[in-house]
């Protein structure tokens, strides 16, 4: 194994630091785990370099830029322990977290290895960072919301830790909200790499289609991890691999004890997820004049009033964006077809009351930072007011916005259905 000091002058000086300082030889420094670790953390690709003569479980740098991983290259069987050391042995940034991103199709054991992976770190007094990204399952956070959390100390269950910043998608489908989840993520995680050591990121399991890998390259470029865990059965995760380019990337086999949930189960998870977030409500009611409406059309146009139909309330917008109002009964086709010739426009969106009952809402500070989420209880257009369900210990003080999400909740907190975004 031969390193040309004017094609590699940095590595050679580290090498030959590393073989005077740990006293091997360059020969055992191809068997130490230990060390070949240490120097891929510091120098993680080169162009055209091989790190020869290793043993299977070692990580390999590939010799080209970007560091394509083919289906065709063997996995690297990592245990959770391996992991962790790894991390405790890697050389931490003076000016930012270390970031480590899990990718994993759903239950892969992410949640799992993230929760283990935290703790001992923590034990081994590291200041841990962790970005719950899976707003489908959530564990930091209610359902249908991205969480953080910053921690010292060790725990249980995710449960225990308090959320340093919460933010809204709308629904635990981010393909329905991609926007809203790209956005938290990388407030969330800029948010964290200040406070922390070492974050770790725990992903949704949306990973297979077009949508999932554009949703994904937009992910990897935000969060910018040191270090990409891709947790997999067969090889389900190359695609995502061969489109970036992290500076180190592991790729783990799923244990087989880790079982796959049925839809229905993990929605049943949902339930219970909510149930206990909504276990002890009160009603607010918030004015018009004191909040703003995110997110949906509600709020954002002209008032007028009708003439050919009587409505609840009305407001027009841009030519191209129609009128929206709100009625207490369906439209006829007579009565759609007056709207259209008095406001010219065909485009109406229109609310039948009593239909936003059980949307799912955020709300915010107005800078897309969320005190509680709670669901609607109905729209009082003649005293201009929202009424809503929310947590008993919410604090509404810093609340400035509403931001209206698409799923709907019935009394027993199952899933009613959904609306399209921003339809309201």
């Amino acid at each position: 194994m031969t390193f040309r000091e004017s094609e590699y002058p940095d590595l050679v000086r580290h090498l030959l630091n590393l073989i005077q300082k740990e006293g091997v030889s360059l020969t055992e420094l191809r068997a130490q785990a230990q060390l070949v670790e240490k120097l891929s953390a510091q120098y993680p690709i080169y162009p055209g370099l091989i790190l020869e003569q290793l043993k299977p479980e070692h990580i390999v740098l590939k010799p080209s830029a970007p560091a394509h991983i083919s289906p065709a290259d063997k996995k690297i069987t990592h245990s959770r322990k391996q992991l962790a050391k790894m991390l405790l042995d890697t050389e931490i940034p003076t000016d930012r977290a270390y970031t480590v991103l899990v990718w994993g199709t759903m239950d892969t054991g992410k949640s799992s290895l993230v929760h283990y992976l935290a703790n001992e770190l923590i034990r081994a007094g590291r200041k841990v960072g962790i970005l719950d990204c899976d707003m489908g399952q959530s564990d930091i956070g209610p359902p249908s919301t991205i969480g953080l959390a910053l921690t010292r100390r060790t725990f249980r269950t995710f449960a225990e830790l308090k959320i340093s910043g919460l933010r809204f998608v709308g629904s635990h489908a981010a393909a329905m909200h991609l926007l809203p989840a790209l956005t938290g993520t990388a407030q969330l995680c800029a948010q964290a790499k200040s406070h922390c050591e070492i974050l770790l990121v725990d992903t949704t399991g949306w990973v297979i289609g077009a949508g999932a890998r554009a949703y994904r390259q937009s992910e990897y470029g935000i969060v910018q991890p040191d270090l990409v865990i891709a947790l997999e059965r067969k090889d389900e995760l190359s695609p995502l691999m061969k489109s970036a380019t992290p500076n180190r990337m592991v790729r783990v086999t799923v244990p087989p004890r880790v079982k796959k949930r049925s839809r229905g189960r993990r929605s049943q998870v949902r339930q219970q997820l909510y149930r206990a977030y909504f276990s002890r409500t009160r009603r607010h009611s918030f004015s018009w004049q004191d909040i703003r409406i995110e997110r949906a059309y509600l709020l954002t146009g002209n008032p007028v009033w009708t003439r050919s139909v009587k409505t609840l309330w009305a407001e027009t917008y841009a030519p191209s964006e129609g009128i929206f109002i709100a009625t207490n009964q369906r439209l006829t086709e007579k009565q759609t077809a007056a709207l259209k010739n008095e406001f010219s426009t065909d485009k109406i969106r229109t609310l039948l009351c009593g239909t936003e009952k059980g949307l799912l809402c955020a709300l915010s500070s107005g800078e897309g930072e969320v005190a509680a989420i709670g669901t609607m209880d109905h729209i009082d257009f003649r005293k201009k007011k929202i009424v809503m369900s929310v947590p008993l210990s919410a604090d509404l003080t810093r609340v400035r916005a509403i931001q209206i999400g698409s799923v709907q909740l019935n009394p027993d907190f199952t899933e009613a259905g959904f609306i399209e975004p921003g339809s309201l």
